[in-house]
């Protein structure tokens, strides 16, 4: 089984609490565990992938999340937006590194040395490379840090990241659709676990939605090419963008994920999922 985690901002609380409703139903706390085929993530969805495929529990990934919520990230300042045309965007991810630092600390890892290829199952991040204006995924000798930067790195929001490999930005800029991805004959083994909104958008979304046309429409054409194994996390109501959240917000955002999730395999297309995933299952 291989797991599909899609691009959404904080909206990222939604997968993990759908994980943690995943992994209480199947007894498994080590998530890693459930899926020895992999993890593809796309800019959140690759950090709450890095998470799951170095061992996190859905316990570890939950509460991380919600102490994220906590912290403020760099705000625009004057310096900032004079020298947004040198520097392509506001924020340069320091705060964000600095928190996966302790993160990763706390389970006994140096964050600043390990590569994509110390993960315990295969971890792919994808990004857009901006010189060869590609979607790539990520060699195992990579950083993981500069992956996730790269992936994480929403236009003008963040700064584009560069380094050895080139410069790079948001993943889902070239790759709308995770699907697209995977090998083909990798497709009906995975689970795609994934960010969404209403169709039809509601009147004032309109702002919201605009940044994710594409994604969106793709994410609805996974979920009919694979309703049996697509868990779609439809929130009309968190922003992507809501990076000073509270706890109480990012905790809300969680419990509709699992809501979510159990509606998936209860009233949705998701037995033959849970079936699988059962341990002992390929």
């Amino acid at each position: 089984m291989i797991l599909a985690l899609n691009g959404g901002g904080m909206r990222g609380a939604l997968q993990a609490g759908a994980l943690s409703e995943l992994s209480g139903q199947v007894g498994e706390p080590e998530l890693w565990k459930l899926f020895p085929g992999g993890v593809y993530g796309i800019s959140v969805g690759a950090i709450i992938g890095a998470y799951v495929a170095f061992g996190f529990s859905a316990q570890n990934i939950s509460d991380i999340l919600l102490e994220w919520a906590g912290v403020p990230l760099d705000p625009p300042r004057l310096e900032s937006l004079v020298k947004f045309r040198e520097t392509n965007g506001l924020d340069d991810g320091r705060v964000i590194r600095e928190r996966l630092r302790q993160d990763f600390a706390k389970r006994g890892f140096d964050f600043d040395s390990l590569r994509i290829r110390d993960a315990r199952i295969p971890l792919h991040i994808i990004a857009t490379d901006c010189i060869n204006v590609r979607s790539v995924i990520f060699g195992t000798n990579v950083r993981l840090w500069d992956a996730l930067r790269s992936s994480m790195s929403v236009p003008f929001v963040y700064k584009p990241h560069t380094f050895s490999c080139g410069t790079f930005i948001d993943g889902v800029e070239l790759c709308p659709s995770i699907m697209s991805a995977i090998p083909m004959a990798d497709r009906p083994n995975v689970f795609f676990l994934l960010i969404s909104r209403s169709i039809p958008v509601r009147s004032g979304q309109f702002f919201e939605t605009m940044t994710s046309f594409k994604s969106l429409h793709a994410t609805r054409k996974i979920h009919e090419r694979y309703p049996n194994m697509t868990c779609l996390l439809t929130d009309d109501e968190t922003a992507t963008f809501n990076v000073w959240g509270s706890k109480e917000s990012s905790q809300a955002t969680a419990a509709l994920g699992a809501r979510r999730f159990r509606h998936f395999v209860t009233e949705g297309t998701g037995q033959e999922f849970l079936v699988r995933c059962r341990p002992g299952r390929p």
